[in-house]
């Protein structure tokens, strides 16, 4: 047993070390970098869309109407006038540039988010030593090619949006679960015992079919599990590292703001270069495991049946 054990051990480190070495080799960490760009890209449109959103509210919903002026006869009570005077016209400029801030915003976004998945593709390609599309060949593979990577790139977005409405309800039910044990004095903490299984499984789903859809080749799901369930496990550790982070410095300060901020760009940092770490891992057991599949069939097979058997046990494995 301890045997089968270390021998395993050893099997993993090594197979660490072979990633390791591809991460290098490939220049992961700067198409790493090159996807922050992108995503701080993202980040206007989303911003955009969070105060259109609240200009929506304003405008259309009477409860935020009420909690509006709420809020502006307690900040006039507590600093004055002058403020609620200069916040308020603001507000109104929000409410009336709602509906075209939001449609302007969704699709900034969506353009955004497909630039960045597209991104992602074009990176993939060349971690795994394929050609850009605009390189392939006649002008009409050229495009064709073109195309269907934008249109790979805009249904791994929509496969994202309804990945985090899945995560947003399954939050939502955790903090009911949690309100609802709390007021019955049964289990303190719940929502915290049950947020991180929760949120590490949901991971492992997120890392699996990004290496699944993101490399040019078929993938098949046992070469892609390993990477998938270390990637999730960093970035469990990496957010929790940065709700410490957040708590450690003072936001009321401008260095504690300083401080967050620097917080969250390593973050950003260190969850990419998790994302890329986890592909070369991908890359390396899927190389592995194609080398076993024509060892396996280069000993058991006559040669004129290799070729045939090794296309026909592939297919099969990609179909399964």
């Amino acid at each position: 047993m301890f045997r089968q054990v270390k021998r395993h051990s050893l099997s993993f480190v090594n197979l660490l070390w072979a990633a390791w070495i591809e991460y290098q080799r490939d220049r992961a960490s700067y198409l790493g970098v090159a996807m922050i760009y992108y995503a701080m890209i993202s980040l206007v449109p989303l911003l955009s869309l969070l105060l259109s959103t609240l200009g929506l509210l304003l405008r259309f919903s009477a409860t935020a109407a009420e909690f509006q002026q709420k809020t502006m006869t307690t900040l006039e009570v507590n600093f004055g006038v002058q403020l609620r005077e200069m916040i308020e016209p603001l507000l109104v400029n929000l409410e009336q540039a709602s509906i075209i801030a939001s449609v302007i915003s969704v699709g900034g976004l969506l353009w955004a988010a497909s630039v960045l998945f597209h991104h992602l593709r074009m990176s993939f390609r060349a971690m795994w030593k394929y050609d850009p599309p605009l390189i392939l060949g006649s002008v009409q593979v050229v495009v064709r090619t073109t195309i269907l990577e934008r249109a790979r790139s805009i249904i791994i977005l929509l496969g994202g949006g309804a990945l985090l409405v899945t995560t947003l309800a399954v939050n939502a039910a955790i903090q009911w679960v949690d309100r609802l044990l709390g007021s019955l004095s049964l289990f303190e903490g719940a929502g915290w015992w049950l947020g991180i299984p929760s949120s590490f499984i949901l991971d492992i789903i997120t890392f699996a079919l990004l290496f699944k859809f993101l490399p040019p080749i078929p993938v098949r799901f046992r070469d892609i599990w390993p990477a998938a369930v270390l990637c999730a496990f960093a970035w469990v550790v990496a957010s929790q590292a940065l709700s410490l982070s957040g708590a450690l410095f003072n936001s009321r300060s401008a260095y504690g703001a300083l401080g967050g901020l620097l917080a969250a760009l390593l973050w950003m940092k260190l969850v990419s270069q998790i994302l890329f770490f986890g592909a070369e891992l991908c890359k390396v057991t899927a190389t592995r495991s194609e080398a076993q599949l024509r060892a396996t069939v280069r000993t058991s097979e006559p040669p004129e049946n290799r070729h045939e058997k090794i296309d026909t046990t592939r297919n099969q494995a990609q179909q399964s």
